[in-house]
Order: structure tokens, then C-alpha cells, then sequence
């Protein structure tokens, strides 16, 4: 489709990237509070089989200057095979008012 614009159906991602990003000023227990609260929320579905929550710098990431915002949080997700991913992007949508002041993609 030249030109055209292509959707992707996510619905059989194998993996879901997502993250909670708060602003600059937010103390630091208040966004660990929030990222493990999503991240319980995800590891108690039944169509994930595992997730990586990071937050803040490595000392090896920081040296190669790859450097993190101590409110960003940063979830890799891991789906059961056959689950549906799109479902999970909804339901994480249907959850950002639960974390108020924060960005969710």
C-alpha cells in the first residue's frame, strides 16, 4: 500500500513495552509506590507470563550515556502465548486515571 498508512495488530505481541512517566518534581517514593502498583496489577493477569519493572540508571547504562529519569518507570512485558496484547493496551488505558499526574503509553 504505497503511500498508505499500515496498522499493526498487536493483538499476538509476543512483548508489550509500557510506561509510567510522572513529572520531574514528583518525589521518587511516590512514582516507586505507583510503579509497583501497576506492576502488581500486571503480574496478577492470567494472559502475561512475566514483567521487568526498571527505574533510575545502572551504573553500565550511565557510563555508555544512557542515563533514565528517576520518574520514569519502565515495564517490559512478557504475553502467554496466544493472549491478546491489544486487550491488555486497553485495559492499561481504562487504569490511567488511577495514576493521576503521570503519563502512561
Amino acid at each position: 500500500m504505497p503511500g498508505g498508512i499500515r496498522a499493526i495488530d498487536s493483538s499476538n505481541a509476543a512483548n508489550v513495552n509500557v510506561t509510567l512517566e510522572y513529572p520531574s518534581e514528583t518525589p521518587h517514593d511516590q512514582v516507586i509506590t505507583a510503579g509497583r502498583k501497576l506492576e502488581a496489577y500486571m503480574n496478577d493477569r492470567s494472559d502475561i507470563d512475566w514483567v521487568m519493572m526498571s527505574n533510575g540508571n545502572s551504573a553500565e547504562n550511565a557510563q555508555y550515556g544512557d542515563v533514565s529519569s528517576p520518574t520514569l518507570v519502565t515495564y517490559l512485558v512478557d504475553m502467554k502465548e496466544g493472549a491478546d496484547a491489544g486487550k491488555l493496551i486497553e485495559d492499561l488505558k481504562s487504569l490511567r486515571p488511577e495514576y493521576e499526574g503521570a503519563e502512561m503509553t
